[in-house]
């Protein structure tokens, strides 16, 4: 008695499942695909009614625009990695002593441009030192010229040497 009310509880548990199984056909007449570059279809892999899961191949691109982008961007990559070495190398012996002399040429610039700027302060600091010294002389005859001790004459000598 006990096996058979299990069978049967079995029978009645199993008509109440919530799977279901349906057959048929779905049938479409457009179908949106996309690929992730854009281009000429060149070849279709499926037939109309064929089964396809997701991740099948429905269909290939024309690959020449591809491959020639491709091609530049190696040639790109490979320039970019032949300048890497240039400069994990360092520069060619004659590159750093062309720049070595400018460098030279450019201290030897500043040093010339500092001894100048020298000399002018140098010639400056006499121009102050002799106009003291003329407007001294000046200001001696300008006094000697107001206790009528020298002439006019020679007042204005003295004027037109401290000018």
């Amino acid at each position: 008695m006990i096996t058979l009310s299990y069978f049967g509880y079995k029978k009645v548990l199993s008509k109440t499942s919530n799977e279901n199984t349906y057959y048929g056909i779905v049938e479409a007449e457009t179908v949106n695909a996309s690929f992730e570059i854009a281009g000429r279809i060149k070849e279709i892999f499926v037939q109309e009614g064929q089964e396809i899961k997701e991740g099948d191949k429905l269909a290939s691109l024309d690959s020449k625009e591809g491959e020639i982008k491709f091609e530049i961007a190696n040639l790109s990559k490979e320039g970019a990695l032949n300048e890497l070495d240039r400069v994990k190398e360092g520069s060619r012996r004659e590159e750093i002593d062309i720049q070595k002399a400018l460098v030279e040429q450019a201290k030897s610039q500043v040093e010339q441009g500092q001894a100048l700027l020298n000399q002018a302060r140098n010639n400056l600091n006499i121009a102050k030192i002799n106009l003291d010294y003329k407007r001294k002389i000046y200001e001696d005859y300008k006094e000697l010229y107001d206790k009528n001790s020298i002439s006019k004459f020679e007042l204005d000598n003295a004027k037109i040497n401290w000018i």
